[in-house]
Order: structure tokens, then C-alpha cells, then sequence
């Protein structure tokens, strides 16, 4: 007695057989970065973390630790998007091209052309209705790579990875005008190496990006405990983005790269021009560089308020010292001048510090921050000297003033 198959009724609903349906591939065209997207979902995911954590910190320092992570944030992302962004050259034009070779019908299209650091991307949509494809509705994008192999003459098996991936679209059948811009790349002679030098261009702005980023991460790191060091590493990641932007515009080809085409009768070129990318990295590096030289300049002047931003133990680093015998007696002649001296100094009030010797002989010292470079701070150059110190002697003629008055 056989046994016939009945099907469930779960998974036999609108199905004419037992076996899960199966569709064809449904090609989109391609409308975002998908790496652009992700870094900046990463960077809307810590900005809200840090929005979170900002309703637990101590009151008077919310504002401070907001500001701190958000520039942080900022300038990092900034620097990973203009590392994987595509739009350091950018242009777009309108022409009227045929989609295919050997073929009289034409459409009226969008070309644009971005090139980043490791490829070039090109998108081609049609403004009009065109028979030539199914669905009447072009809408291409092709990216071809150059990281960042430059290979041999040719398009066999040792030229390089552009090279490569232009003959396989040749022979998928890529449109017409995809391929004759992408065809411009692969020249490499005389002067026309458009490929080679965007290629160098973005290798070495690369590794300039590359090098700026873990500078970024020490400087968020040094901050918490040297704000000297934090503000040096700060402004060598925004030398390092200046260098990148200064280099990709130097080593990028010195014929402009321009590609004809018709808009029906008139001739239109597609020019690059500096996309976002290539500013973005430059206000950047620029950023950096002047909140280095900020925070530099706080360090040594008011380094009282610095390290209250940074939330920073202020006395860490100072140091005792004790002013000059022609200096204390001038002090200890007038006490306006006393309260006017300067605020990078905590001087003591009214206890003497507990050396083992009481007296008035003996010397207070006061604090001030230490420092590689002395002659830039607020205070005078004082040298540390060992406790207790006894009061110089006062001079004559600043006696004399004193019985007088």
C-alpha cells in the first residue's frame, strides 16, 4: 500500500509544489554608498551613545564633555569619509550618446564621474524614454579600481586591476559612454597617464589619512592625562590632512582630464572639478591644526582654565618654586602688587607650609605648572629650589621707604 505525499498547509499556501518558492534576481540601481552610509550610521550610533552618558556627568561639566566628543567624533568621521569617499573629483553633464556601439539610436543622459582615492564611478540615466532596454530605463553605475596595483602594458593577466576590469565590462557589454570614459584611464603615455597619476595621487593621499587617523585616536587618549602632548599629536593629524589634501593636488595629472561629448549639436566636455571630499579634508586638517595651537595656547597662559575644560587634576603638574631675592622684596614692599601677580601662581594665603622652622624668616613657596617652554607662560622664569629658604634680606632703600611710610 503506497503512501502519497500530502503537503502542510504552512508552507503549501500559493504554491503549486512542495518546495519553497524561488524568485529571479531583481537588479536595483545603485543609489547610496554603501560604505559612505555605514561610516556615517557608525558616527550617528556613538553620537547618540554620547547623548546618552552626557545626563550622567557631574553638573558644570555636561557642556564640556559634549563638545569634546562631538568635535572628537567629528573630525574622526571626517577623516575615514574623505579616506572611502568618492567624490575628491567630481563632474556631470547632460549629452545626447548612443547607448550602444554600431548603433544609430541615441538617448538624452546624465553622465557623472567621481573619482576617489582607489576608483573612479561612473553613473549613466537616460531623461528620456528609450526602446533600446527593457523596461525603457537606464540607470548604470560602474566602478572601476586601481588599488593599487599598476601592472603591465595591456589587459592580460598581468596588467593592472583598472585595466582588467575594463576589458571584463567590454566584454559584459557595459554601455557605450561608461566605457569611453573608463577608456581614458587606461592610456599610460606621454602625457596622457590620467590612470597612473590618480592612482599615485590617492596612494599616497592615502597613507597620509591612514597615518592622521591613529594620530587621532592618541590625541583623544593624551588629552585625559598631558594636554601639551594632546594638543602636538592633534596638530600633526591636521598637518598630516593638509599634507594629503596638498599632495593629491599636486601629483594628480597636470593635463586636466576632459571628455568630449554631444548635447545634440553643441559640444559639451565633462571637466573635473574638487569635489566634497578634497575641501572636507582640508577644513578638517585646518580644524585640527588651529584647536592644536588653541588648547597649545591655553596650556601656557591660562592653564587653570584648560584643565578645567579637559576636567583635568590642575595640581598635577605644577611644581614649588620661589621667587628671586629682587623680586620677593619688591612683592613683599607692596602688597597691591601682591594681588596682581600673576594667576598662573597658587600662592599661599595665611599658613606656612610644615618644613620642621617656623617664622616669619622663612619663605612660602608658591606653585607653578611645569613646562618645556617657561618663557612663554604667564609667569617669570623662576627656577625650583629645596625647602625651607630664608627670606633674602630687605634693601636698604626699600627699608627706608617702608619706616617712612
Amino acid at each position: 500500500m503506497g503512501s502519497e505525499y500530502v503537503p502542510s498547509a504552512l508552507y503549501s499556501a500559493l504554491r503549486d509544489k512542495p518546495f519553497p518558492t524561488l524568485y529571479g534576481e531583481n537588479r536595483t540601481s545603485v543609489t547610496a554608498d554603501v560604505l559612505e552610509a555605514g561610516l556615517i550610521l557608525s558616527f550617528c550610533i556613538l553620537t547618540l551613545a554620547v547623548l546618552l552618558v552626557i545626563p550622567g556627568v557631574r553638573v558644570g561639566q555636561k557642556t564640556n564633555v559634549l563638545i569634546r566628543a562631538l568635535v572628537s567624533l567629528f573630525i574622526g568621521t571626517f577623516i575615514l569619509l574623505c579616506n572611502f569617499g568618492q567624490e575628491w573629483e567630481y563632474s556631470r553633464i547632460h549629452a545626447t550618446t548612443p547607448y550602444k556601439a554600431f548603433s544609430h539610436e541615441e538617448l538624452n543622459a546624465e553622465i557623472e564621474v567621481k573619482i576617489g582615492l582607489r576608483s573612479v564611478n561612473i553613473t549613466l540615466r537616460n531623461e528620456t524614454i528609450y526602446s533600446g532596454t527593457e523596461g525603457d530605463q537606464v540607470n548604470y553605475n560602474e566602478r572601476f579600481s586601481w588599488e593599487w596595483q599598476q601592472g603591465r602594458q595591456g589587459f592580460g593577466p598581468q596588467a593592472g586591476h583598472f585595466n582588467q576590469a575594463f576589458r571584463e565590462a567590454q566584454v559584459r557589454g557595459t554601455p557605450l559612454p561608461i566605457l569611453w570614459i573608463a577608456e581614458y584611464f587606461t592610456f599610460d603615455g606621454e602625457g596622457i597617464r590620467f590612470g597612473r597619476n590618480y592612482r599615485i595621487a590617492g596612494w599616497y593621499t592615502h597613507i597620509l589619512l591612514w597615518t592622521a587617523f591613529p594620530l587621532w585616536v592618541i590625541s583623544n587618549l593624551v588629552f585625559f592625562s598631558v594636554l601639551w602632548y594632546g594638543a602636538c599629536v592633534l596638530m600633526l593629524t591636521g598637518a598630516c590632512l593638509i599634507a594629503g589634501t596638498v599632495v593629491y593636488a599636486s601629483v594628480r595629472n597636470f593635463i586636466p582630464l576632459e571628455i568630449p561629448f554631444y548635447d545634440h549639436d553643441h559640444l559639451v566636455v565633462i571637466r573635473m572639478h574638487y569635489g566634497w571630499c578634497f575641501w572636507m579634508n582640508l577644513v578638517n586638517g585646518l580644524v585640527c591644526l588651529v584647536a592644536g595651537i588653541v588648547v597649545l595656547f591655553m596650556d601656557l597662559r591660562y592653564p587653570d582654565k584648560i584643565a578645567a575644560f579637559f576636567d583635568i587634576d590642575i595640581l598635577q603638574d605644577y611644581e614649588e618654586i620661589y621667587d628671586e631675592p629682587v623680586e620677593l622684596a619688591k612683592v613683599m614692599t607692596d602688597e597691591k602688587k601682591t594681588a596682581a601677580s600673576d594667576t598662573a601662581l597658587l600662592l599661599p594665603t595665611n599658613s606656612m607650609p610644615g618644613y620642621g622652622t617656623d617664622g616669619p624668616e622663612y619663605e612660602a613657596p608658591a606653585l607653578r605648572k611645569r613646562s618645556a617652554y617657561n618663557r612663554y607662560q604667564r609667569v617669570s622664569v623662576r627656577k625650583p629650589a629645596p625647602a625651607p629658604r630664608r627670606l633674602p634680606a630687605v634693601p636698604p632703600a626699600l627699608q627706608e621707604e617702608e619706616d617712612d611710610d
